[in-house]
């Protein structure tokens, strides 16, 4: 579903209410800062079986009925904008397995996963979130992670607090970060290995796009 406008809103959710057996669904709005007003109640069995969502446009919030797609095993969300933390609103869908924040999805400055939550997340990944800073991670929180991949996020210094929390962690990718996260990182890996919060994971990756090409090295 293409090129939505904020007035189209109401009769979107309205049709979407009918269309019980969706897997799959993809909104964008009409051009970047077109707000998509999804806000409209829909019944938590609206969507039994939709398995993935990606929504590409602003958003003022988190529509509500996404925390009710048990379903779910892919979200991906696109110039939201959003200015709330939106993993509150997603933590507990209990069969999310790839998380996709991209292109200023979110503006904060700090997302935090809290304990017990997205206890089914296998991949996540964050691109071009420019103003993020922090990213924590409590412990008890994503048990089963295995990959986390960070792109130009450009406001983070340091690495995501808590990390080392993450056991089953297996790959790590940090492209096209600031020089000083780099710095820190590779200080980060000269440490004695009771020390380095990645010492757990097998593979970690540093790499910049230039012109086009993707150049990379393990840590």
């Amino acid at each position: 579903m293409r090129k939505l406008r904020r007035e189209d809103g109401k009769e979107l959710c309205s049709s979407l209410s009918r269309l019980t057996n969706l897997r799959s669904l993809n909104i964008s709005s009409f051009d970047e800062g077109e707000y998509m007003n999804l806000e409209y109640p829909l019944s938590p069995s609206t969507f039994p079986f939709l398995r993935n969502l990606a929504l590409q446009g602003r958003l003022e919030r988190i529509p509500q009925w996404i925390g009710s797609l048990n379903a779910l095993t892919r979200l991906n969300l696109r110039w939201c904008r959003l200015r709330e933390d939106p993993l509150e609103y997603i933590q507990g869908l209990p069969n999310l397995l790839m998380l996709s924040l991209r292109y200023a999805s979110y503006e904060g400055q700090e997302l935090s996963f809290r304990a017990g939550s997205f206890q089914r997340l296998r991949i996540f990944s964050l691109s071009r979130l420019r103003g993020l800073r922090w990213l924590r991670m409590e412990k008890g929180s994503m048990p089963l992670l295995h990959s986390v991949r960070l792109l130009d996020c450009k406001s983070m210094v340091e690495m995501p607090v808590g990390i080392e929390h993450l056991k089953n962690l297996k790959f790590v990718r940090f492209t096209d970060m600031t020089e000083e996260f780099v710095e820190k990182l590779i200080d980060e890996n000269r440490k004695e290995d009771g020390q380095r919060r990645l010492a757990h994971v097998p593979v970690v990756v540093v790499g910049n796009w230039v012109n086009g090409i993707l150049k990379q090295r393990q840590l």
